[in-house]
């Protein structure tokens, strides 16, 4: 739907030497629920999106995102020493 809307395009100083194969984590700079969808249309390679499992674990969610293949992941307390 966003598609139609918007165009969306990626540009800035490290997309041209973004790397096309090995590990990589691309984080956003925000929380959006479409972020994922951005990231996609934009960067030369396949995304893995994830999701934390208080979002994941939704009845109706949770089918949807294991359609998608989105990476649940579990909440944990952060313990700062």
């Amino acid at each position: 739907v966003v598609w139609f809307f918007y165009k969306i395009r990626g540009r800035g100083p490290g997309l041209a030497n973004f790397p096309r194969t090995g590990p990589c984590i691309v984080f956003a700079n925000h929380a959006c629920w479409f972020d994922p969808l951005f990231l996609a249309k934009v960067l030369p390679r396949p995304v893995t999106p994830m999701m934390t499992a208080r979002f994941y674990d939704l009845p109706v969610m949770r089918r949807l995102m294991v359609s998608f293949g989105v990476t649940r992941v579990p909440e944990k307390a952060i313990k700062y020493e």
